[in-house]
């Protein structure tokens, strides 16, 4: 192929200089900036166990199956999921009890066991979501081709997984920075605590980090006529979008950006890439949502169903997000999540790491900021910027359907680090002002002192958080002697906040000290429920009816399970014996019209969700799901009568929270 170059519209002359982009750095200056970082985030990786990022069991799961060619995952029954090593199972499992227990840390024996753990060549199946799109997962996958081909143990595969995410984070970065002057702010959202910690994990954030910031660079530098731009550039910049979109959902904006340098550039290409890359976006978000579930405990409706929700209640929302995006606890729950809290959200740093990153990052924001309104009203600029907005409105929008309980009051899920892309797309729409020598200046001293803060708040905050004496335990030394009781309460909390793995972990221990302990057994189900392993959830729930013949809430969670599996007629039964125990459980027989509906037994169903309503009149999801079993069979008036009366209840129950 010929990478020919798109030529600029030769209508568009330039008028003012001063919106021109400048590099401010030489490629020395630059070479030795990417190599202090890799030096930097190497050293801070050391004092990082393995899989303390949020999500990145998950993460390495996803890089694993790429290594094997599997970019689609695989399925059990009704379960999406893939066949994992039993070897980097067993890797995992010594790290699975260090999050969000601050009493469990690791030294160099605990460290020397993991490092003894080698591929196995065996495999279990284990569930997981399609959330994430492969093509940010490529480093990795690639060390563990590499590790297992060499025989390497899973331990050093798992750290040449950072080294590989590391060098091309910085590689990507650096390609960036040489395509197009990057605004000086950009390289400060590299240095704060939580950038430095992806950037020292093998998750897929920093690679997704460095990749916006080459999108950014390739889209400015199209729209800027006094750069070239050829067809190869045009490619990367679809593949860069393609990439983020089908990782980060909420990015999907990004696909728009190569249409708009037809404005530019007058070339047919822009128009067919960017088609290209949203319907590939749109047909693996499309396929993700079908393997998707939910990490919440308790959601009537189902993912699609709370979407149509929204999408028909407009209002409600709006005042959904207006409610989560003024509320101050929200916000700086956000801003320190942004700036960093370390591990699973559960190593805090010092409260002056916020405050100090804040007064820097606003003074940066403050000499920064694009003045002239002509440069900062300019096409590409007012483009970039309201693609960056569409997509941190998309960001909440997708956690409120997929994340948060239903009906809400506010956004729940989101964590800081997910406004990274966002606010490194506004750093290049508002931020790229031509520094004069001393606020360039300014600038490069507001780095050096943001750098020294995150590594002073850094190493402390790691250093305590994860290693002491004696390996897995706690830091006072001393073994913890916790009854079944306090395992049980403990498990019940992780759900609460959705480590399910954990949950997993004390409700097997409350089990172990007291095997007839059935609610352990119950709240184990639920949790397995979580995960997709429902065949578990099953054993579990079998296990505490025997114990106690008498648990409705058990038979009701082994009919959920059963009918995840599409054994609706066993989920129908097990409905029917709650409801023998507990005549007023609510649930058991909304839920039993669900599955009356799935068999297409409507009216018996519509009989279901009467008696469910009767027993709660403020039932909404009953009133919602009869109103589309009426719709099913035609009964149009009906429907319409049940749909206003959920939307109702709805925002009744929002007014009383």
């Amino acid at each position: 192929m010929v990478n020919r170059a798109i030529a600029a519209q030769p209508s568009d002359v330039r008028t003012n200089k001063v919106c021109d982009a400048e590099f401010w750095y030489s490629k020395n200056a630059l070479l030795s900036l990417l190599a202090s970082l890799f030096l930097i985030v190497l050293s801070i990786s050391f004092l990082i166990p393995p899989f303390q990022s949020p999500d990145e069991f998950v993460h390495f799961d996803r890089a694993y199956l790429l290594s094997k060619g599997d970019a689609f995952l695989n399925s059990k029954g009704n379960v999406s999921g893939g066949h994992i090593d039993t070897g980097l199972l067993t890797f995992m499992n010594l790290f699975h009890p260090i999050p969000f227990r601050y009493e469990n840390k690791i030294d160099n024996r605990g460290r020397g066991v993991s490092q003894q753990v080698r591929w196995s060549g065996k495999k279990q199946f284990i569930a997981l979501p399609a959330v994430y799109g492969p093509l940010l997962y490529i480093p990795q996958a690639l060390a563990v081709i590499v590790g297992e081909t060499s025989g390497m143990t899973v331990s050093d595969t798992y750290y040449l997984a950072r080294f590989f995410s590391l060098t091309v984070t910085l590689a990507l970065l650096g390609c960036a920075l040489l395509l197009y002057p990057a605004p000086l702010i950009v390289i400060a959202v590299f240095i704060i605590p939580m950038s430095l910690f992806q950037m020292g994990s093998s998750s897929m954030d920093s690679v997704s980090f460095a990749t916006c910031v080459l999108a950014a660079s390739l889209y400015k530098r199209g729209c800027d006529n006094n750069f070239s731009f050829n067809q190869f550039m045009l490619y990367a910049l679809s593949v860069c979008v393609l990439a983020l979109a089908t990782a980060r959902w909420y990015l999907f904006p990004l696909t728009l950006l190569p249409a708009f340098l037809y404005i530019n550039r007058g070339s047919y290409s822009c128009i067919l890439h960017s088609a290209i890359t949203g319907v590939l976006s749109l047909a693996w978000i499309g396929y993700a949502i079908t393997t998707y579930q939910s990490r919440l405990l308790v959601r009537e409706v189902s993912t699609p169903g709370i979407a149509f929700y929204y999408l028909t209640n407009p209002l409600r929302l709006f005042n959904v997000l207006y409610t989560t995006l003024t509320d101050k606890a929200s916000i700086t729950g956000y801003w320190h999540m942004f700036v960093g809290v370390l591990g699973w959200l559960d190593a805090p740093l010092g409260s002056y790491v916020y405050v100090l990153c804040a007064v820097l990052l606003c003074i940066f924001a403050g000499i920064s900021f694009q003045r002239n309104t002509t440069c900062l009203t300019k096409g590409r600029n007012v483009i970039l910027f309201c693609v960056a907005i569409a997509s941190g409105l998309l960001l909440f929008i997708m956690y409120l359907v997929a994340e948060s309980q239903h009906p809400a009051t506010v956004v729940q899920g989101i964590q800081g680090r997910h406004f990274t892309t966002v606010v490194i797309l506004l750093c290049y729409a508002i931020f790229d002002r031509r520094l004069s020598r001393n606020e360039f200046r300014l600038g490069v001293i507001i780095i050096f002192a943001m750098l020294c803060l995150s590594i002073a708040g850094m190493s402390p905050t790691l250093l305590d958080r994860y290693w002491v004496g004696g390996g897995f335990q706690n830091s006072s030394n001393q073994q913890i002697d916790f009854n079944a009781d306090a395992y049980y309460n403990r498990g019940v909390a992780y759900c609460k906040v959705r480590n399910y793995m954990q949950a997993i972990a004390d409700f097997d221990r409350a089990i172990e000290i007291d095997p007839e302990y059935s609610a352990a057994y119950y709240n184990r189900s639920l949790a397995y429920s979580k995960l997709g392993n429902y065949k578990q959830a099953i054993a579990d729930c079998d296990r505490a009816v025997g114990i106690n013949p008498k648990y409705a809430a058990a038979y009701y969670n082994r009919g959920l399970a059963y009918g995840k599996l599409g054994d609706h007629r066993q989920a129908i039964s097990d409905f029917d014996r709650a409801i023998g125990i507990n005549p007023e459980y609510a649930d058991a027989y909304h839920n039993r019209g669900l599955a009356d509906g799935k068999l297409g037994e409507h009216r018996q169903a519509i009989s279901n969700f009467d008696r469910a309503i009767e027993i709660n009149p403020d039932y909404a999801a009953a009133y919602y799901n009869r109103a589309v079993v009426h719709g099913l069979l035609g009964e149009h008036s009906q429907e319409i009568e049940d749909l206003k009366k959920a939307g109702s209840l709805d925002s009744q129950d929002a007014k009383k929270r």
